[in-house]
């Protein structure tokens, strides 16, 4: 026999979404899955390198070598 002590309430569905976003975003697979995306869309693009220029410590523009 088992009895129950306690029960967790349901969440609402924008906490749980909410919830299950960050816990998807922490996770390693996505950003294996973000790098796929990105190598896709520079690959359509026709960008072979991104070199970042620094002026001062600070970045000046991102510009594509094609």
């Amino acid at each position: 026999m088992v009895k129950r002590v306690s029960r967790r309430p349901i969440g609402t569905f924008e906490g749980t979404k909410r919830a299950l976003s960050e816990r998807i975003k922490r996770d390693s697979r996505s950003e294996i899955s973000k790098q796929s995306m990105i190598a896709r869309i520079k690959k359509k693009a026709g960008i072979r390198n991104i070199r970042m220029y620094w002026l001062n410590g600070r970045p000046v523009s991102w510009i594509p070598f094609l």
